[in-house]
């Protein structure tokens, strides 16, 4: 961020990496550790299995539905 020319005090760049960050989790199953730690569960409480097109299937729509919000959000930052 500091490449980039941002400061401590460039709030809607860091809102903006923050919230990238957030939702990077939600597309694929190897996103973010609580994902495998889900999919764990799933498979030992449920005897059930979700393969990566299921999970990349429900994970795209909501990150397009994260990614949306988030861009309205620091949209009304900017003014």
């Amino acid at each position: 961020m500091k490449a980039a020319g941002c400061t401590g005090s460039s709030i809607p760049e860091w809102l903006a990496l923050a919230s990238m960050s957030t939702i990077a989790g939600n597309l694929m199953p190897l996103g973010a550790a609580s994902n495998i730690i889900i999919m764990e569960y799933l498979e030992a409480r449920y005897k059930t299995t979700l393969s990566f097109k299921e999970f990349v299937k429900a994970g795209a729509l909501v990150t397009i539905v994260n990614t949306i919000t988030y861009y309205f959000f620091l949209l009304l930052l900017q003014y």
